[in-house]
């Protein structure tokens, strides 16, 4: 649901980490499940074309990397309650949701022994910093975040779900995940 700039949920979604960077989104949008993120860019859409004007999206977990401006042409998407890990330790892998934080990472990767590609702040989103490339403590010894990225599961413009992987069979998918290793969003991420 998108909450107009009168709500409590948009006053906490626009006070991001980086409190430098001012942010009056014509909407916030706070999804609490990664289901939810599909039916919510189309109700962004619904309200672009009812007033006629491109809306762009801006997601946001923790607001660390929040570098310019989010004014009236945009809607933040608030996907800081998108919060699950997972870790299969016999793969050494993590799956996360869009708004997991490096400590909830760690915290479950250590009770096996296991310890996450994080940069020097726990409380900043695994989703931003892989995606800008992810240049922390273990970057000389194992290389950078992104490097370690298998497969991002995101929802394009037009709504679908899409699977991005170096191997995936869709030309545009494996593009896409060139494109989550830093060089630009190209889709809304759900884990």
């Amino acid at each position: 649901m998108l909450a107009d700039a009168d709500s409590d949920g948009y006053a906490a979604a626009t006070r991001p980490h980086n409190s430098s960077i001012k942010q009056r989104p014509a909407r916030v949008a706070v999804v609490s499940r990664p289901e939810d993120i599909a039916p919510t860019l189309d109700e962004v859409a619904a309200l672009a074309r009812s007033s006629g004007t491109p809306l762009e999206i801006v997601p946001q977990a923790t607001g660390h990397g929040a570098g310019a401006p989010v004014g009236k042409g945009a809607v933040l998407l608030d996907t800081s309650r998108l919060a699950d890990v997972s870790i299969d330790p016999e793969s050494r892998v993590a799956m996360v949701v869009a708004g997991a934080t490096w400590s909830a990472v760690n915290a479950a990767a250590e009770q096996h022994g296991l310890l996450g590609l994080a940069g020097s702040a726990p409380s900043v989103s695994v989703s931003g910093y892989t995606f800008g490339g992810g240049i922390g403590w273990l970057v000389r010894r194992d290389g950078l975040a992104s490097g370690a990225l298998r497969a991002v599961h995101s929802v394009d413009g037009s709504g679908r779900s899409r699977t991005a992987a170096d191997d995936a069979t869709d030309e545009v998918d494996r593009a896409a995940m060139w494109a989550f290793r830093g060089a630009g969003g190209v889709g809304s991420l759900t884990r």
